[in-house]
């Protein structure tokens, strides 16, 4: 079996990919701001020998065994960020399987940062996925959970579910329309981000964009679910009259598209 980015999923013109990721820490451990390094070695130790127990073909591999030629196709791939894959620090880590669709980060934001990855649009199956791992972890490690605020995490935005759905795009006729800025805006008021190919803090690369929740506390996965979801049907279905338009406007396009080639 091909690896998921090699296929294409569901709403595969317009939606690249589906990522969900949880971000969890340690009860006995301080939060990686402010860990020791003795610290960071232990919760290492400690995953990495419970790693044969989650199954799923995961293999612990510490960061710095990784070449960097492999680390760029990591972060090209999107299973890796750039900033933890090329972080100078100490004691960081994955656990990963040959199909590359878990990636887990260690000794990232938080102690542990899973992610699970499908071609095109996947979010309720991620989200089974997701699940089922998170269920195993908390069987072996103490998760540090608050009955109040959910899972405690390093960044208070992402207390509570400690959840992040998210759902890669390529939106090329919206932004040739100029009708990108109002989507982007409308998304935002339904308390949705479009962000850059990298996520928060990045700039969109060939017209792609990745739409994701903002909202974690004070509400379940499932709603999460539901909510990026249909702010991205919306955005499917936005993205498909964009490119009917051009499609009617075909000899203005490739006038411009001849343009940009000669300029090359």
């Amino acid at each position: 079996m091909s690896n998921w980015y090699l296929q294409n999923g569901k709403e595969s013109d317009v939606v690249l990919s589906t990522r969900i990721r949880l971000a969890r820490n340690i009860k006995e451990f301080e939060f990686p701001n402010k860990y020791s390094k003795e610290e960071s070695r232990n919760i290492l130790k400690k995953i990495e020998e419970i790693t044969p127990s989650l199954g799923y073909g995961l293999k612990f591999i510490k960061l710095e065994d990784i070449d960097d030629i492999t680390k760029i196709s990591l972060i090209e791939k999107h299973l890796l960020s750039p900033e933890f894959a090329m972080s100078k620090k100490e004691n960081k880590a994955i656990l990963i399987n040959d199909d590359e669709n878990i990636c887990i980060m260690l000794n990232e934001e938080d102690h542990i940062r899973m992610q699970v990855f499908s071609a095109g649009l996947d979010l309720e199956n991620l989200l089974n996925l997701s699940v089922e791992i998170d269920e195993k972890l908390e069987n072996l490690i103490n998760y540090a959970y608050s009955n109040k605020y959910g899972y405690l995490t390093s960044c208070p935005t992402n207390v509570g579910t400690g959840m992040r759905a998210s759902v890669m795009v390529h939106l090329p006729a919206l932004t040739a329309t100029g009708n990108i800025g109002k989507v982007l805006q409308a998304a935002n008021n339904f308390g949705m981000n479009i962000r850059g190919i990298y996520g928060e803090g990045s700039q969109s690369q060939g017209n792609i964009y990745q739409i994701f929740n903002n909202q974690s506390l004070g509400i379940s996965e499932q709603e999460i679910i539901k909510n990026v979801r249909a702010i991205t049907e919306k955005v499917i279905q936005q993205e498909r009259l964009a490119r009917k338009y051009l499609g009617k406007k075909q000899i203005d396009l490739e006038n411009r598209v001849y343009i940009l080639f000669l300029l090359l």
